[in-house]
């Protein structure tokens, strides 16, 4: 009865389709095969479900080949490299973690320059904010109690920083050091503020900053200049 139907359908397929195959529905994708292949007027019902079976198996097979290839040649290029695997930006020492800021202050759109915060800013009322609630809530910050220390960067590309403050109290003063690394497969602007919050500095204290540039490509990290970034 299948095998009959195949026949009947053989000419009729070909009419509707223009005898190109298409996906419309898996019924008319493997009909259609068996007309082209000139082997309906010898299948059985029993040829038919074979041939039917072996036609999915090596449809599905090529669908796995076809998705692992995808896979590895995205893991390889460093399109997924910057995507998944560049390193998250991080914070250390005496930064305060919890804190996420907001900050509206023209001072943060001067890349390049170092930002010491220890007041509200003249450009206008409360222009710095914190939250210590994952940014459900935002208070303005206490300058009696914090200082902000920001140095902005634009770079070209995905971009992660890892920022670290530490107190020298022999010296009387802190640092505040920033490893830039960015991964330039993307080619757009990347702006970071890197301001973070830290306890008050005292007034005889100095601040000192470090910034180191790297670029990063397929897992590798080459250290530049600030030129080169």
């Amino acid at each position: 009865m299948v095998a009959e139907k195949v026949k009947k359908n053989c000419q009729q397929l070909h009419l509707d389709t223009g005898g190109i195959i298409t996906l419309q529905n898996i019924e008319s994708f493997f009909l259609l095969n068996a007309c082209n292949n000139e082997i309906c007027s010898t299948f059985t019902a029993k040829k038919l479900f074979k041939y039917i079976f072996m036609k999915m198996k090596i449809s599905l097979i090529s669908l796995v080949a076809i998705a692992f290839v995808m896979t590895i040649g995205c893991e390889r290029h460093e399109y997924c490299q910057c995507d998944k695997k560049l390193p998250a930006s991080t914070s250390s020492g005496i930064i305060i973690e919890n804190a996420k800021l907001k900050i509206n202050d023209p001072k943060t759109g001067e890349y390049f320059t170092e930002l010491i915060i220890n007041e509200e800013s003249l450009q206008g009322e409360n222009s710095y904010k914190v939250s210590f609630d994952d940014g459900a809530t935002f208070d303005n910050i206490d300058f009696s109690k914090y200082t902000i220390l920001g140095y902005p960067i634009i770079g070209e590309g995905r971009t992660s920083y890892n920022k670290n403050v530490t107190k020298d109290v022999t010296n009387k003063k802190y640092i505040y050091t920033i490893d830039a690394l960015e991964c330039t497969y993307y080619k757009v602007a990347s702006e970071a503020t890197n301001c973070v919050l830290i306890p008050k500095i005292e007034d005889d204290y100095t601040v000192e900053f470090v910034v180191n540039y790297a670029r990063w490509k397929n897992g590798k990290t080459t250290q530049i200049s600030k030129e080169e970034w």
